[in-house]
């Protein structure tokens, strides 16, 4: 289950000023038909609303922690982690 892992790298990266966020499509439906979300769950990276990408690493906690921080440091600013969750 990816919940729990994804909400450690959250409290994890908060730290270092790099947010993850979680979406409820359910909710939020106009959002996710903007970016394209059709399945449960996805993962994409943003660097701003016009550079978004999916995230296709593992799904493991420290996966995610050490992509965040590399494309954190690469980008030169936080890069934003979108998680589209049913």
């Amino acid at each position: 289950m990816l919940a729990p892992k994804f909400e450690a790298a959250a409290a994890e990266l908060k730290n270092d000023k790099i947010p993850l966020v979680k979406v409820d499509c359910t909710r939020e439906g106009r959002l996710c038909d903007d970016f394209d979300i059709r399945a449960y769950p996805t993962l994409k990276v943003f660097r701003g609303l016009e550079s978004h990408e999916p995230y296709d690493g593992s799904q493991q906690t420290e996966s995610i922690i050490s992509y965040m921080i590399d494309e954190s440091i690469s980008t030169g600013a936080g890069a934003l982690y979108y998680q589209s969750y049913d």
